[in-house]
């Protein structure tokens, strides 16, 4: 085991004067949760981070100018993971000071996740916790849920036959938003593919609906934050009953396909061992 240790003078001059106890309650912070301490990802850390993907067989690139004036970002770099999913860092996304609303107000508050489809989970997971420094907050079957903040997760790796982004969520502001676009929907006939419901995971709220594509769309309230970080991931069960704790219908195939796999490979792992 290597140990490492760093002596930074306290109390030096020009900086606040600080008792022990804030010093100390300072280290407790930075312990339990660094990411505020931590400057955000920078020109350097984007080649950084292409020179650590290339150490893993994985190929990628810098934006052009006209590529980040495209997506209103100082600079960006892109990768293919090893399901084939293209991946775009980006530095300093511009952001709006005006509240978003399109012709009807859904209450979006802004994006709050993504679920991609991997085809090897162990393989796309390792460049998310090992180069881009996310952390698994729970499980889903095999389903990883990947966290960067104080949010349960941001990214969710799902196991699928085929690679590109399963679903994409926003976040709406409580859940009279959440039934109010659920009512909506139906109204529009646009199919509700599963919810409205609650996590077991994250405890959030959600709704997930068909989009013109393949790529499903959902709103989503609530949920925990910033307790994760504290404990062992959890393991739940695969497929919708891991994915609902209220046991709304679900008829998103991935969800069921995953659930019918997992139980044919365990009941293959019980029948071995009799």
């Amino acid at each position: 085991m290597i140990y490492v240790s760093r002596e930074i003078e306290a109390n030096s001059a020009g900086h606040p004067k600080l008792s022990r106890s804030q010093i100390w309650n300072g280290l407790v912070m930075k312990a339990d949760n660094a990411l505020p301490f931590v400057p955000g990802m920078a020109k350097c850390d984007v080649h950084a981070a292409l020179e650590k993907l290339r150490g893993l067989g994985i190929s990628g690139g810098r934006g052009a100018p006209e590529d980040c004036a495209l997506r209103k970002v100082k600079d960006m770099g892109w990768f293919a993971d090893f399901s084939g999913n293209r991946v775009e860092l980006v530095v300093r996304p511009l952001n709006s000071g005006w509240r978003y609303c399109a012709s009807r107000d859904a209450g979006i508050k802004g994006l709050a996740g993504v679920m991609v489809r991997s085809l090897d989970i162990e393989k796309d997971l390792s460049i998310w916790t090992d180069v881009l420094g996310a952390h698994v907050s729970d499980w889903a079957g095999d389903a990883a849920y990947l966290r960067f903040d104080d949010a349960h997760h941001r990214i969710v790796l799902f196991p699928a036959s085929r690679p590109g982004i399963l679903s994409v969520e926003y976040d709406v502001e409580d859940l009279n938003l959440l039934m109010r676009n659920y009512y909506v929907l139906r109204d529009l006939q646009i199919p509700v593919l599963h919810g409205p419901g609650r996590r077991p995971t994250s405890e959030q709220l959600f709704l997930t609906f068909s989009g013109p594509t393949d790529v499903l769309f959902g709103f989503v309230a609530a949920g925990t934050t910033g307790n994760a970080e504290r404990r062992r991931p959890r393991q739940f069960p695969a497929g919708p009953a891991g994915l609902c704790g209220w046991g709304s219908e679900c008829k998103i195939a991935e969800f069921n396909n995953h659930a019918r796999r997992r139980q044919s490979h365990e009941r293959s792992e019980r029948e071995s061992l009799t």
